[in-house]
């Protein structure tokens, strides 16, 4: 398949877009917008999650929030789905060394013929279904988790990955959370800001995560928007972090090595650091680090770098 954007190929399976929102609701008004989620022990992108805006007639940015309401009074969740997956999938075609995850609405369990949407365009746009993850908030396992068991079995027989979201009251039974084939869980930033505070949250936390991770799962602190709450998240063994504190979210997704090329960029200032002072104390004589011993071991490193220290 081409890979040039062909209205066809855009236009490929779009769902039909009801007038009953009016004029207001077109399709080119709903923009994707993306925050990554970093690997804390890898420094890469594990993946971006895919967040939903809608730029209204005034041209500002609105969030869910700002439109969800009038979508779920004219039932068209269901569509509103199709639309994310339609556009990330295309999206996923075109940039194939993205990774990115979508949140489904409660509406995705009753809809039958989702996951064969879902595989056709997988397999028009010829997309590793593992670029795809998808995304089920607790709340619904809680309220319906036959049908969503049922709905993540279908997922991940496409080969997606599929995660639980905004994982904060632990109350599914034990039996039940062994069963979902899942393989990652995003910690709700209630209990992320409460284990900063409190050490019995944070044990709660901690073995949260020690039992997902018997199971083959990663977790993910969700909506990490300091550095206590990155240490926290730490401090649990965490996996994976997403919030303002790494990265707001931006109209681009951010590539697979974002922070490892920072860590690069950041080791290459400490070398050109060490030069600077090393430049000084060679040709001007001046020392900005006493200490004979230091230097010492910077001369024989420069001397020999590849060598045996």
């Amino acid at each position: 398949m081409s890979d040039s954007g062909s209205a066809a190929d855009i236009n490929y399976l779009t769902p039909n877009w009801s007038a009953r929102l009016g004029s207001d609701y077109a399709l080119h008004r709903f923009e994707l917008w993306f925050q990554p989620v970093y690997h804390l022990t890898l420094g890469n992108v594990f993946h971006n999650e895919v967040l939903l805006r809608w730029r209204d007639p005034q041209d500002v940015l609105q969030p869910p929030a700002g439109f969800l309401p009038a979508i779920t009074a004219a039932n068209l969740l269901s569509e509103l789905d199709r639309l994310v997956i339609h556009r990330v999938i295309y999206l996923l075609h075109r940039q194939p060394q993205l990774r990115l995850s979508v949140n489904l609405s409660p509406t995705a369990l009753e809809d039958t013929t989702l996951c064969g949407y879902i595989r056709e365009l997988l397999v028009h746009f010829q997309v590793e279904p593992e670029q795809l993850r998808l995304e089920l908030n607790e709340a619904i396992l809680l309220q319906q988790f036959t049908p969503a068991l049922q709905l993540i079995r279908h997922l991940k027989s496409l080969g997606c990955l599929v995660l639980v979201d905004n994982f904060i009251k632990g109350e599914l039974p034990l039996y039940c959370w062994c069963r979902l084939p899942i393989d990652a869980v995003s910690i709700d930033q209630q209990l992320i800001q409460a284990s900063t505070t409190h050490p019995e949250t944070q044990a709660f936390v901690r073995a949260v995560v020690q039992a997902n991770r018997a199971l083959g799962r990663l977790t993910i602190a969700k909506a990490v928007a300091d550095a206590r709450m990155l240490r926290a998240a730490q401090a649990c063994g965490i996996d994976c972090t997403q919030g303002y504190y790494t990265k707001a979210p931006r109209d681009r997704p951010s590539h697979t090595l974002a922070m490892v090329l920072i860590l690069v960029q950041l080791i290459i200032l400490l070398v050109a650091i060490v030069l600077g002072f090393y430049a000084l104390k060679t040709f001007l004589g001046i020392d900005l680090i006493p200490g004979e011993h230091t230097w010492d071991m910077v001369t024989h490193w420069f001397a020999d770098p590849l060598g045996e220290h």
